[in-house]
């Protein structure tokens, strides 16, 4: 067996929509605006529910034994009786009339099942579990046609040629087909020997079981001859014995009150979703019109909007990113979302999308993307998808700076009041304001200043370099796959090359290190390299006669940023261009 503990996180939620009192309720039938309940001591109680706010007993009748199961076709209603069938006319609902009855020595009957002119009834007979049919075509003479000996005799449904028997730790499988023949074609025996299988019905190939002790069972019957468990609740769920399906669910008296919900449609097996509270002691259960009617013993009928069983949206994800990027006039191919429910899964499929992205017009488009579960909750994500020409080519003449979009032209002018060299660097940074622009400048002081432009042309950092010096200044980029930031190295050619390392990320640019590399002459060169399995180095090398190069990594044990000094010389290689480690 499959053993699942219902989730703990579910709440148990009021949807009881009114109750009425009737003396000691074992079992509910519904059919058009009334409930007929068996009500033990007290027979049958008849409830108007044409208002479920106000359900309000509207007939009686008063069997001669205890009123333990109920079930009707057309206006006949039969009632499990202690040791008889009481058979009753209810074509004046309000006034249930007699019509006839069933008995036999030894019969004890625990549960009947009403099929057009045929009558199941399960129990004992002389103390042996039986399930029998009677003929029921005269309401006033019913006769007994045929039996079957079964393992238990609780509780017993139909579904096509077959009747399902439960009880104890058994389930009896009778083929009745060949009907007046009855034979028992297959038996299951529950793994848990404290099992006590008090109801029973049939959805699709599996068999679903109530029992009080341990909860839901589902038994595979796709082999009448050889059912097998598939599922089990974990001991001590304390349920009741009543079990109705709905609409792909499963509902399980629970013997504190309310229901248990499972999903039994979305995935194939069953899948908890939630708790109903309702009153004491679950018995009997039947659903109608989304309403669940339950049986509470002596807190009499109660009834529970089950509409919505589950009524929790699935969770949505935008497989990469809630904003993509696509050049004009390129296909753009939607990633789609993931969206994953509570009960169903992954329920990616049952997703719509509203919008389109337009690639011959350059603007921002937006995708809505609507994931719907099979309960009908929602949830709705979207994603801003630019179109955005490619930048061709950068020119900077005359304090100037020309960015060639497209077939556009985007013109800069920030650098007037500066002197000397511009020195403009090409920075990628993985997001849709991808590529920036790094700016190295001199003021009329001769002060330096750092400065980034977006593509658009809008400055987002200035940044002050008063402690770098301005003779021979060079500036060195490396972009960091890890955070998608761009590391900057500022530095200025001296005799002892002291280097400035700033970090820009999408939250700004940060100051990260300042070294002076004494001895070190020439050319400032800088790579982000991949050096192991999920660790990063960044190297920054000033050419000339140091010995060792300034090498931070990432990862490891550490799982930080430090400073690695094992590096020698011989594991780095670089040429007037490039910087690689071997």
């Amino acid at each position: 067996a499959f053993f699942v503990l219902p989730l703990s996180s579910h709440a148990a939620v009021n949807k009881t929509l009114g109750s009425v009192s009737t003396g000691n309720a074992q079992d509910v039938i519904v059919v058009g605006n009334y409930a007929y309940v068996a009500d033990a001591v007290a027979g049958v109680r008849i409830v108007n529910i044409t208002t479920p706010s106000a359900p309000a007993i509207a007939g009686t009748y008063d069997t001669p034994g205890t009123a333990r199961q109920i079930d009707v076709n057309g206006t006949i209603v039969y009632v499990a009786d202690t040791d008889s069938v009481q058979i009753l006319s209810i074509a004046t609902p309000t006034a249930p009339q007699f019509l006839g009855s069933y008995s036999q020595t030894g019969l004890v009957v625990n549960d009947i099942v009403a099929d057009g002119t045929h009558l199941y009834v399960a129990g004992t007979v002389s103390g042996s579990p039986t399930v029998e049919v009677l003929n029921v075509a005269s309401s006033a003479a019913p006769v007994l046609v045929t039996s079957a000996s079964v393992a238990q005799a609780t509780a017993v449904t139909l579904s096509g040629n077959y009747a399902y028997v439960v009880g104890g730790t058994k389930m009896s499988i009778v083929d009745i087909s060949g009907y007046p023949v009855l034979s028992v074609v297959g038996t299951y025996t529950d793994a848990l020997s404290d099992s006590q299988f008090a109801a029973v019905q049939v959805f699709g190939s599996a068999a679903y079981i109530n029992d009080p002790v341990n909860g839901l069972h589902a038994v595979t019957i796709s082999s009448p001859a050889a059912p097998t468990a598939s599922f089990t609740t974990t001991t001590g769920t304390a349920y009741g014995s009543g079990v109705a399906i709905s609409n792909g669910y499963v509902f399980l008296t629970i013997a504190s009150g309310g229901l248990a919900i499972y999903d039994i449609a979305s995935t194939g097996s069953p899948v908890y979703v939630d708790t109903n509270s309702g009153s004491a002691t679950g018995l009997g259960l039947t659903i109608a019109n989304d309403v669940a009617y339950l049986a509470n013993g002596g807190s009499g009928l109660q009834l529970i909007d089950v509409a919505k069983p589950d009524s929790v949206p699935p969770v949505v994800t935008p497989n990469g990113g809630s904003t993509g990027i696509v050049q004009p006039g390129k296909p753009y191919v939607d990633p789609g979302v993931t969206g994953t429910d509570n009960v169903g899964g992954d329920v990616s499929s049952q997703t719509t999308v509203s919008g389109k992205v337009d690639t011959s017009k350059v603007g921002k488009y937006v995708l809505t993307y609507t994931v719907t579960d099979r309960a009908g909750n929602t949830t709705t994500v979207t994603r801003v998808v630019y179109v955005t020409p490619t930048l061709t080519t950068m020119a900077l003449k005359n304090n100037t700076l020309t960015i060639k979009v497209g077939s556009k032209s985007v013109l800069l002018r920030p650098f007037v009041g500066y002197r000397g060299t511009i020195i403009a660097k090409k920075a990628v940074l993985n997001t849709v304001k991808d590529p920036f622009y790094v700016f190295i400048l001199m003021d009329t002081n001769r002060k330096p200043e750092l400065m980034v432009y977006n593509s658009s042309g809008k400055q987002i950092v200035r940044q002050a370099l008063n402690l770098i010096s301005v003779n021979g200044l060079q500036v060195e980029l490396a972009g960091n796959p890890i955070s998608s930031s761009i590391y900057i190295a500022i530095a200025a050619k001296t005799n002892s090359l002291s280097v400035n390392i700033f970090n820009l990320s999408k939250s700004g640019l940060k100051f990260m290190k300042a070294f002076t590399a004494f001895g070190g002459k020439g050319t400032l060169m800088m790579k982000f390299l991949k050096t192991y399995d999920q660790e990063f180095g960044l190297v920054v090398l000033p050419k000339g006669s140091i010995k060792t190069p300034y090498v931070w990594r990432y990862g490891g044990s550490k799982k930080n940023w430090y400073r690695d000094t094992t590096y020698q010389m011989a594991k780095l290689k670089w040429s007037k261009t490039s910087l690689s480690l071997h």
